[in-house]
């Protein structure tokens, strides 16, 4: 079992490698051959020189610790108030009712929208950027727990019952812990949701930030400065997306592991 499972792995991590490679080699050679027009595309050699010049001469350092309390902090009360949410309502079915059309119609808004309002609300500072990654992460965590809570089978539920469980150890016995994959569902959803969150806050208002990194990019024509940012952010997403992995798999060693 373990030797099958190490040898998908490999496979796995092998095709990564080659999509990965084959990718930026192409738009290398795009660029080198005149197929691509570097003023618009860059290129990767052209990207990473320019992420090299930012890390050396340490002027991103700012700009990334500033759009990580933003995203951290989103997901913190985004997670924390979408969780509790899902749990309340996922439990007493007539306050959901009650509360499903007020949900919805918070969830409909288009939220880059409304973020100048939020800057208009909390000002130019990093609240206004928090509280947006807040909403935005919320709907997400909220709408997977409620369905973690709501999909508990009752033949686990009943043999609590029968043995003189009252509703609040069913609770923390049976539906929360049932509730955990989809919470998770919900939170790797909302790495990426939180970073744009952050970053659609800084194009709005901001001196620091990735955002405001890119848009100073896009402001003196440096496409390999808004390129160098795009992909150092889609690394933040990939890095924590394995620390949340990580994390999931201690919360679920109670599930029977599976050669997917």
């Amino acid at each position: 079992m373990k030797i099958i499972k190490l040898r998908q792995n490999i496979v796995i991590t092998s095709l990564r490698l080659i999509i990965i490679l084959s990718f930026f080699l192409s738009w290398e050679l795009g660029g080198r051959l005149g197929a691509l027009d570097t003023f618009f595309f860059s290129s990767p050699t052209v990207i990473a020189g320019d992420l090299f010049d930012l890390f050396s001469s340490g002027k991103i350092y700012p700009h990334v610790l500033m759009t990580m309390k933003e995203v951290f902090m989103g997901l913190l009360l985004g997670s924390l108030s979408g969780i509790t949410t899902g749990i309340i309502l996922g439990k007493y079915e007539t306050l959901a009712r009650a509360m499903d059309p007020v949900i919805m119609g918070l969830y409909a808004i288009p939220k880059i929208a409304i973020a100048p309002l939020f800057i208009l609300w909390f000002g130019l500072g990093i609240i206004g950027k928090i509280v947006f990654a807040w909403v935005v992460v919320f709907f997400l965590v909220f709408f997977n727990t409620y369905a973690g809570i709501r999909s508990v089978n009752p033949d686990f539920i009943d043999p609590v019952k029968a043995m003189g469980g009252n509703e609040w150890q069913i609770l923390a016995k049976v539906s929360i812990p049932n509730c955990v994959p989809w919470i998770f569902v919900g939170l790797r959803a909302s790495l990426g949701a939180s970073l744009v969150a952050a970053i659609v806050g800084e194009f709005v208002a901001a001196d620091t930030g990735l955002g405001h990194l890119i848009m100073e990019g896009l402001t003196l024509f440096m496409t390999q400065r808004v390129l160098a940012v795009v992909l150092l952010l889609s690394v933040l997403v990939i890095v924590m997306d394995l620390c949340l992995r990580v994390m999931e798999k201690r919360f679920l060693k109670w599930r029977p592991n599976r050669i997917t």
